[in-house]
């Protein structure tokens, strides 16, 4: 056992108990925006086992998916050793 909640001052765990933060995104038909902290982060566009598309998020927070890449697609965003998944429609 790593530790008790309701003693913690006894032994503090290496693991948070806190949830990771959400990722807000917003989509505008093939154009997405993200919170300017996100800057310099990848996104990889996936469908089934293929990898369709990668860019880095630009400094104004959006990312342009090419016009040629539509219906529903797996967005990943990978932050550090965290990667966050989102199922969208193009």
């Amino acid at each position: 056992m790593l530790g008790q909640y309701n003693q913690p001052v006894e032994f503090v765990s290496p693991y948070s108990r806190n949830p990771i933060a959400p990722i807000y995104i917003f989509q505008n038909e093939h154009e997405f925006i993200v919170e300017s902290y996100l800057v310099g982060e990848m996104v990889e566009i996936v469908s089934g086992d293929s990898l369709l598309y990668t860019c880095i998020i630009k400094k104004d927070g959006k990312i342009v998916i090419p016009n040629d890449i539509f219906g529903e697609i797996e967005l990943r965003l990978v932050r550090g050793n965290i990667t966050y998944y989102a199922f969208v429609v193009l």
